[in-house]
């Protein structure tokens, strides 16, 4: 069942993006929850144990050359692991930890870049945690996995590797954040606590059992899709020239009778010089987003104090 649902995700997501019915990000938080609740009911009710669950599901670096972590036995589809681990928490605390930093850094991130680099950035990332984790094992103690039973589990990888590229491709972006208190937060600052944290864990060599060099390796993972990101996000201030500009981007801008009819009159423009005319008055009407600052024109790009920019 779990496998079915994590296949679920992995297909509906996609589907309802298209259809622009939901977010990529609020589809996984579904999802997570659902295993999560569908995991304990198993346990409760005597069908699973836990320790089974995450065996199956689980990530061992012992897995990367087919051995069964809990048999020592050949079992090459555990490979799978690799991907399934992401769908797979320990307890209420872990789920909600990691599903809102998922909703927190998750949802600006995908508005920004797109579902599609969105999922590409967190599969990846979250496998490449795994490999990270397993190849520092192999280089420090000459093999695998010390401990053969050691599984990891959780979605924190990916969401580190999302955390990575944010901070790669829009540092200065002010986003909703639980830090200290709920209020907007440079991404540079968030990121860089974060990893700061998990860094200074690793280099100790903590033993709280947490999968810290999956969360170095993801983020690192994030940061290998800046050259994607910049070359396909698909925001503001990703779009190069007015004539590959999404217009209806700018419909959230539109906010009175007067800057309506200014976006309608662009729309319908079909000379170019006239459309920057009117683009060039719309841009010098509207807010910033992030503060509600005007906006300065220079350039062919209409910038903001707070970092926020819209290239044309």
């Amino acid at each position: 069942m779990i496998y079915i649902l994590i296949i679920l995700s992995i297909t509906l997501g996609p589907y309802l993006c298209l259809r622009k019915k939901a977010m990529f990000s609020m589809i996984l938080v579904m999802f997570n929850f659902i295993i999560f609740i569908l995991m304990f009911l198993s346990v409760y009710f005597g069908y699973e144990s836990l320790t089974t669950i995450y065996a199956d599901f689980g990530f061992s670096p012992n897995y990367l050359v087919g051995k069964d972590s809990a048999a020592a036995q050949y079992s090459s589809w555990k490979i799978l692991t690799i991907f399934t681990h992401m769908y797979i928490h320990g307890g209420f605390f872990h789920i909600i930890m990691n599903m809102v930093f998922l909703l927190f850094l998750g949802m600006p991130f995908e508005e920004k870049v797109g579902p599609w680099i969105f999922m590409a950035i967190y599969f990846i990332a979250g496998i490449f945690g795994s490999l990270f984790t397993g190849g520092f094992s192999l280089l420090t103690d000459g093999q695998l996995a010390q401990d053969p039973l050691g599984i990891g589990i959780g979605a924190s990888g990916a969401i580190f590797g999302i955390m990575g590229a944010f901070i790669a491709t829009y540092p200065g972006e002010k986003i909703w954040f639980p830090l200290i208190l709920i209020r907007k937060w440079p991404v540079w600052l968030i990121a860089g606590i974060y990893f700061g944290i998990e860094t200074v864990l690793a280099a100790s060599g903590a033993q709280d059992n947490v999968g810290h060099f999956a969360h170095i390796g993801g983020f690192i993972g994030g940061l290998f899709f800046i050259p994607l990101i910049n070359r396909f996000k698909t925001s503001y201030d990703g779009v190069a020239q007015l004539d590959t500009l999404d217009i209806d981007m700018l419909e959230e801008f539109a906010t009175n009778y007067e800057l309506k009819d200014i976006l309608n009159r662009i729309k319908k423009e079909d000379h170019k010089e006239i459309r920057d005319v009117w683009l060039e008055e719309f841009l010098k009407k509207i807010k910033c987003p992030e503060c509600g600052k005007k906006l300065v024109l220079k350039q062919r790009s209409a910038k903001c104090s707070c970092g926020f920019k819209i290239k044309y």
